[in-house]
């Protein structure tokens, strides 16, 4: 697949490279998200990625990257250092995506059920990404080489779906319709790994989904006044 043949990932990933995640809550203070790349760099990333699904990270070299790219592995050097850089680069790109799906999705429809608001939220937060690793034959590979590959990257990205959780739990007990037992950034930090169970016991897109919903549903209905 050349880089033109974008799937709904691909394009998901060029547009959170393009613009800014900026949405306002009394709360929750607007986040841009600071990966703005110029054209050349956004077709590096593109073949990067349609390479590391083909082949998973390790089996994945720069020569093939440049191919892709349609460029040589001199000019790609001087984009990007390595493979590793690369990859660091897209693990920021897909938390800086999910970060903005998530905090659109908590924040769509103050009337929604905070039940549906979590669902839909946790739900948005892997999107098209989780979806495009699920069906690729080193997705699970993927998912496990991002915590030694791009150590600081996960942390941050992580830190930052907290903290969007942590503010909507504190909104909505400040609404009086949840109550919390516990401080909202533990209440964060406990739904997050969750999900990340969810996501290491899923072995499918489907299973995924069914756990998201399901675990996002006790944890709703928990809360809820």
């Amino acid at each position: 697949m050349s880089v033109s043949q974008l799937t709904k990932f691909d394009e998901n990933v060029r547009l959170a490279l393009q613009t800014s995640c900026r949405i306002e809550s009394q709360n929750m203070p607007e986040t841009p998200a600071d990966i703005t790349v110029d054209d050349k760099q956004m077709a590096i990333l593109m073949a990067a990625l349609e390479v590391f699904r083909l082949y998973g990270f390790r089996r994945s070299s720069m020569e093939d990257i440049a191919k892709t790219a349609g460029m040589s592995r001199a000019a790609l050097y001087l984009h990007f250092r390595n493979k590793q850089d690369l990859f660091r680069r897209l693990v920021v790109v897909f938390f800086a995506q999910a970060v903005c799906d998530l905090r659109g999705e908590l924040l769509r429809d103050p009337s929604r059920a905070v039940t549906d608001t979590l669902v839909a939220g946790l739900l948005a937060k892997g999107g098209a990404g989780m979806e495009a690793l699920f069906n690729s034959p080193h997705g699970h590979e993927m998912m496990e080489v991002k915590t030694s590959a791009a150590e600081e990257e996960v942390a941050e990205g992580m830190a930052q779906l907290s903290s969007v959780l942590a503010d909507w739990f504190e909104d909505q007990a400040a609404l009086g319709r949840v109550v919390l037992d516990v401080p909202a950034s533990e209440m964060a930090r406990t739904l997050l790994d969750g999900l990340d169970g969810v996501k290491a016991n899923a072995t499918s897109y489907q299973q995924y989904l069914d756990g998201v919903s399901r675990l996002g549903r006790v944890f709703g209905k928990a809360l809820s006044a």
